[in-house]
């Protein structure tokens, strides 16, 4: 008798513990809805969510916003099919299921989770060491600190606008400040791309150049193990060849003998022609001074000069001879350049 009211003891315990177990699962809960309390002149409402856990809410701004006459209260969307509400519901959708992902994680973790540290996870407050821009911003640092010993200011400058065009990106298309590292997906890159093609009508190359620089931060945090796969895996680099043009012997001595009364666009024409005859690039003028050019031992000029990607190099000036003296002559060639 003892043992039978014992086994049915366990019994109550086991279904009361599934029975409190299937609850606590079913009241994790999320609303969209519009704030009708501050409807803006232009008829729009903001669209806010809140999140539910054990009757506890926490609600915040998605920095979007709807019409209320458009807006379907019971499943939480916009009516129709236009451009629009198919915009905002698909972002609606993408709200909830990263809401979602964010539960489960938090979930796994065994901890009591509220809908507070729901928000905050999606929102990436208390993690912005492991958001996207917190990593960029870090890594430019470092990258700065080796400008002039093993890179050049204009490739950290590269590095710069990459970051600010995410902040950009993520603020017009994904109504947020920052991202966590980990929420990083391929459609993620994918629309970034789009962005800097569409939207800020970038070249195709110029696009890449830009992705190159926001895979080196992705990459850095799938190796630091903030990522458990890397999602520029797929992604192709595949550039176009442009043809860039090129002056005639005759169109050059054209430009070279063409009169020019303002002294800072004669230095300017100057150090153009100076590099047509030479080759150098636009990063080795700007790094070149007087004591770069010296006469070769048969009296002609040269340049030697340790390039940072290329090493030690010489050139024998012959054609530039005629503005080398502009070059040399005074202070003003580096700050033109």
């Amino acid at each position: 008798m003892t043992l039978l009211i014992s086994c049915f003891k366990r019994e109550i315990i086991n279904s009361f513990v599934t029975s409190k177990n299937r609850v606590m699962r079913s009241t994790f809960n999320i609303l969209f809805y519009l704030k009708k309390s501050s409807i803006k002149k232009t008829g729009y409402a903001p669209l806010m969510v809140r999140i539910t856990i054990n009757g506890e809410s926490a609600p915040f701004s998605l920095k979007a916003e709807a019409k209320p006459g458009d807006w379907d209260t019971k499943a939480g969307r916009l009516r129709g099919r236009t451009k629009e509400a198919n915009t905002l519901n698909s972002y609606i959708d993408e709200v909830r299921s990263r809401i979602r992902k964010h539960y489960r994680e938090l979930c796994e973790k065994g901890s009591a989770v509220s809908a507070a540290m729901v928000r905050d996870a999606f929102l990436g407050l208390n993690t912005h060491k492991d958001t996207l821009l917190c990593m960029f911003d870090r890594h430019n640092a470092d990258y700065k600190t080796l400008v002039g010993k093993q890179t050049t200011n204009h490739t950290y400058e590269q590095y710069v606008l990459a970051r600010n065009r995410l902040s950009q990106f993520m603020k017009q298309k994904k109504k947020l400040e920052d991202i966590p590292i980990k929420d990083i997906t391929p459609q993620f890159i994918t629309d970034f791309e789009r962005f800097l093609l569409v939207d800020c009508g970038n070249h195709k190359n110029t696009v890449l150049k830009a992705m190159k620089k926001f895979k080196r931060i992705v990459v850095m945090a799938h190796n630091n193990g903030l990522l458990s796969t890397n999602p520029f895996i797929s992604y192709k680099f595949q550039y176009e060849n442009t043809d860039r043009g090129y002056l005639s012997e005759k169109e050059l001595m054209t430009f070279m003998q063409h009169s020019v009364e303002c002294p800072q666009i004669e230095m300017a024409r100057d150090v153009f022609v100076f590099s047509c005859f030479t080759g150098l690039s636009f990063t080795d003028l700007n790094s070149l001074r007087e004591e770069n050019i010296q006469r070769s031992f048969d009296g002609q000029f040269a340049i030697q000069k340790c390039q940072m990607f290329a090493g030690f190099f010489q050139i024998f000036l012959e054609g530039a001879d005629n503005v080398v003296h502009v070059v040399i002559g005074g202070e003003a060639f580096p700050s033109i350049v």
